[in-house]
């Protein structure tokens, strides 16, 4: 049998796990009940979706360890059991929710903890275990945070997939959430009537027009690309992601890449941000030009001021890159500020003024040589 399990992204309340199993990762994010969190996956056979052309039903073991290999079991968690043909659990398109409890004791230290997941569908009459345990980085065991803490949460969901999902674009599903026309199913983004955004896996080639108040979550840095081919994004409208006059808008888990290293006249941007407010969380950007200037994050705002615009990158990787001896900038602060924490930073940053900020803390270059407050 070649069951493979794919982690697809779920509303949070509470812990991000990142996970890795068999060949294809995704995110998924919990939502606190007590000490339960719920849980989206996709399952695939073969590699197709179970469940695709109709309904299956699957039992699923969940043994929650604390060392990759090895280690000890802190608790089980069953839903169903084939050796009496109990398959609970409804798979449709691959698509599967269970809620998981493992108790306040699987988590009382800040040491990380292993899921290892089994699963048999109907007519199996065992269960089958998937490769490999997955790596659970959250909220209750590395920061402390009690079960039960509120987070912001999207009021809906939108699904993207290169293939099936909501659609198929990134783009079309902004535009879908800021057209202002509610006859298509979805009304606009607010800030009562916010939207997550969950890309599956793949490679995304579009120009991203962020919108207020919806947060793109990709499957992973090394799951879901988006991508532009760099040869005109010389200028702010051409950038692979621009944000213009947004807020509490945010990336994460993602690798965003605008490449122009093959021409030798063009300049490139893969962000661009005009009074704009972002947040991009656990996302590599790149930016690779010929022998003209890369400039991975450029910042610009109506006037000449700090508080026009804010981006912040947390836990993120910024590279500024030349094929031919271009000026490399990372941070290019013409007007707004720019907060980055524990981030990989390469190239050289620029700040216009004294009006404009760029604050670093934990910052670092490709060397894991520590930077200074300015990203230098």
């Amino acid at each position: 049998m070649n069951r493979v399990f794919q982690r697809i992204p779920f509303v949070s309340l509470l812990i991000a796990v990142v996970l890795a199993l068999v060949s294809t990762v995704s995110l998924v994010w919990a939502q606190a009940s007590s000490t339960s969190f719920t849980y989206q996956g996709q399952l695939f056979q073969n590699g197709d979706a179970v469940g695709a052309d109709a309904a299956v039903d699957c039992a699923f073991q969940f043994n929650l360890y604390d060392a990759e290999s090895g280690g000890n079991l802190l608790g089980t968690h069953t839903e169903g059991d084939p050796t009496t043909s109990s398959y609970p659990v409804t798979v449709t398109d691959g698509y599967f929710t269970v809620e998981l409890d493992f108790g306040t004791s699987a988590f009382t230290d800040d040491g990380v903890r292993y899921l290892a997941i089994s699963t048999a569908c109907t007519g199996e009459n065992s269960f089958t275990s998937l490769s490999g345990r997955v790596a659970l980085t959250g909220a209750p065991y590395t920061r402390a945070v009690a079960f039960g803490a509120i987070f912001d949460r999207p009021a809906n969901v939108i699904e993207v997939a290169t293939s099936g999902g909501d659609f198929q674009t990134i783009g079309d599903a902004l535009t879908a959430v800021s057209n202002g026309n509610d006859s298509d199913g979805y009304s606009d983004a607010s800030d009562s009537n916010r939207y997550l955004v969950r890309v599956a896996p793949g490679t995304y080639d579009e120009q991203v027009d962020l919108v207020s108040y919806v947060t793109i979550e990709g499957a992973g840095e090394t799951q879901t690309f988006i991508t532009q081919d760099g040869s005109d994004s010389h200028s702010a409208s051409s950038a692979t992601i621009i944000a213009e006059s947004v807020s509490e808008t945010e990336m994460r888990d993602l690798t965003i890449i605008a490449d122009a290293s093959s021409s030798s006249s063009t300049d490139i941007r893969a962000l661009h941000t005009w009074n704009a407010f972002v947040t991009l969380t656990h996302v590599t950007i790149e930016a690779t030009a010929g022998s003209n200037s890369t400039y991975v994050i450029y910042s610009n705002a109506t006037t000449n001021d700090a508080s026009a615009g804010k981006m912040t990158f947390r836990d993120s990787s910024v590279s500024a890159s030349s094929s031919n001896g271009g000026d490399v900038i990372s941070f290019f602060v013409d007007d707004g500020s720019v907060y980055v924490a524990n981030t990989l930073v390469e190239g050289t940053p620029y700040v216009r003024d004294s009006n404009d900020v760029l604050a670093c803390v934990n910052a670092f270059d490709a060397t894991y040589t520590a930077l200074n407050s300015t990203c230098q």
